[in-house]
């Protein structure tokens, strides 16, 4: 479709391969061009979903799939990237938070998909207090963790289980 048929330079939006033709004309003079679109069907498409939020060091596995089949894949950056020869299967273990695109193209058409990859992390000497210990029934004790600066870790969030009883 065009945005326009009346004007010089109008926007095409071709849905199939075909000809467009252009009529210019005033009193007395006239003359006529063409070109042939040819239209390509490729799709690149990512198995994960636009953000993916992992623990630092969970790997990410990202299958792409090129319709038609048979391209190659490339990704930038590659820094945390396991890559296949075709780039249709990566295994993404940054170490801090990166977007990732995947570009594919064929003559006449780039196609580019982006995965967000947010690492975060738990303190690695999350800790208990007091250790095990012994007291009379009735009796309580005060359980506690490590505390962390939250500007660190913003989004940890604590759960203790059962709240009543006790796991044997």
């Amino acid at each position: 479709t065009l945005d326009s048929t009346m004007i010089a330079n109008p926007l095409a939006t071709p849905l199939q391969t075909g000809t467009y033709q252009l009529t210019a004309s005033n009193p007395g003079c006239i003359i006529t061009e063409s070109i042939f679109i040819s239209v390509v069907n490729f799709q690149l498409t990512l198995d994960v979903e636009d953000t993916v939020r992992v623990c630092k060091g969970t790997p990410v596995p990202i299958v792409a799939t090129l319709t038609p089949t048979g391209g190659v894949v490339s990704w930038t950056p590659v820094t945390g990237l396991q890559l296949t020869p075709n780039g249709l299967n990566a295994i993404a273990t940054p170490d801090e938070p990166t977007f990732y695109t995947a570009t594919a193209s064929v003559p006449g058409c780039i196609r580019k998909e982006t995965v967000f990859v947010w690492v975060d992390s738990i303190p690695n000497d999350l800790d208990i207090h007091p250790v095990d210990t012994t007291i009379c029934q009735g009796s309580k004790v005060l359980l506690t963790s490590t505390v962390y600066e939250p500007a660190e870790y913003p989004i940890v969030n604590f759960e203790w289980t059962p709240s009543l009883g006790q796991l044997t």
